[in-house]
């Protein structure tokens, strides 16, 4: 089946058509951002917890 040059499938389903430039559907764009805000904050939570470690280092090291 030929499609149109301006309509490709999403990247992330293989599944669903999806015209544009972003190329996902309009269900895997949304689960994309969840995923992407919950990494940022699992990222923010890793990166305190690497500061107080260092804190911790440096003032035993007295």
């Amino acid at each position: 089946m030929a499609r149109s040059p301006s309509v490709s499938l999403c990247i992330r389903c293989e599944q669903s058509l999806w015209p544009g430039e972003v190329e996902l559907c309009p269900l895997c764009a949304v689960a994309v951002r969840v995923e992407y805000r919950r990494g940022l904050r699992e990222l923010e939570g890793n990166l305190g917890r690497w500061s107080a470690f260092s804190s911790w280092l440096h003032a035993s090291a007295r």
